[in-house]
């Protein structure tokens, strides 16, 4: 295998690829696991299973709160002990984004996110265009010519549902697919949103957090774009949007860790889907100025840094790429 392939929208190589992988490897996925990586974590590791491939979940430190009902479903562990030889990475293609995890020589990534990091020179890439991961491993199950059980897909179409935004960045081909699975299993959308709906009422660390949020809120206004960014310690995303809904068109959360720096954006849709501003591009951008590892969509996007990186400077960059973006002095 040559080092730093990549392999696009092509899920017959990947099913082949997958025939060849070892009897036991490990599947990898990102820091703070949302419900996509999670989902397409157990769906891959099911599949793998009926064709004879023994598998287990290794997640570098938490799991975000709206997936930890769906983590339930499979045994998911978080110690560099339990990484095997072979390592299948989902839902993200960079090494900052597994840390601590030190990965093995071998292994494969499975990701569809556009901007792609260092692991792609590493490992064979699998890039897809698709809202989710959850979708690919879906269309790898129909490729392998065998069918979830019930469980599976609603566990499935619960990372659908939860990376389309309840369907607000979704194509119309996924929610073709998604009402297809739907019917063929007899499953109401009720028991998909339960899978992954977190009631803020019933968390006070987060009502606080979002409160904090909102308090530390710093609002620019450039030209006819509101821009707020804030500072707290945990749940970054959730206050990202809760800054958008209390009003905001653009939101960025720093969250400053014991060894690292993370930033949590989120858009208005209508902005994002429209292209006059876009998280992704922007922490792209900062990405490449301030080095770590960052990903994530036009309407939410995130970045791990290094934990010297100045807040300051951060912010100033913020709103200055902002302006950049949109032409203004």
């Amino acid at each position: 295998m040559e080092l730093g392939d990549l392999i696009v929208d092509d899920v017959k190589k990947l099913s082949k690829e997958i025939l060849s992988l070892p009897r036991e490897v490990s599947i990898v996925t990102h820091r703070n696991a949302d419900v996509d990586a999670v989902s397409s974590s157990i769906g891959l590791k099911r599949l793998l299973s009926r064709i004879g491939i023994e598998s287990n979940i290794v997640v570098p430190d938490t799991i975000s709160k709206s997936a930890r009902a769906i983590s339930q479903e499979e045994e998911i562990q978080f110690s560099q002990d339990e990484v095997r030889e072979f390592s299948i990475v989902l839902d993200t293609s960079s090494t900052e984004h597994v840390s601590p995890i030190q990965l093995p020589r071998r292994g494969i990534v499975i990701d569809h996110h556009s901007s792609q990091g260092d692991l792609s020179r590493k490992y064979k890439t699998f890039l897809f265009d698709r809202d989710s991961l959850s979708m690919v491993i879906l269309d790898l199950w129909k490729e392998f010519g065998m069918k979830p059980d019930r469980e599976t897909v609603l566990i499935l179409l619960s990372g659908i549902l939860s990376d389309t935004g309840n369907f607000r960045f979704s194509s119309a081909e996924t929610l073709i697919q998604f009402g297809k699975y739907m019917m063929e299993y007899e499953i109401r959308m009720h028991e998909i949103r339960d899978k992954i709906e977190v009631k803020d009422e019933d968390d006070l660390s987060l009502r606080m957090a979002k409160l904090k949020g909102a308090q530390r809120m710093e609002i620019h206004r450039l030209d006819d774009l509101i821009v707020a960014i804030t500072e707290v310690s945990s749940f970054g995303g959730e206050v990202a949007k809760s800054l958008v809904k209390l009003g905001a068109d653009i939101s960025f959360v720093i969250s400053e860790l014991k060894e690292e720096i993370r930033i949590s954006s989120r858009c208005r849709d209508e902005l994002s889907l429209s292209g006059r501003v876009n998280s992704g591009e922007i922490i792209r951008m900062l990405s490449v100025e301030f080095g770590g590892g960052g990903g994530g969509h036009s309407g939410a996007a995130g970045l791990i840094l290094r934990r010297e990186t100045s807040k300051e400077k951060l912010k100033k960059r913020i709103l200055e790429i902002i302006r950049e973006i949109r032409g203004l002095k």
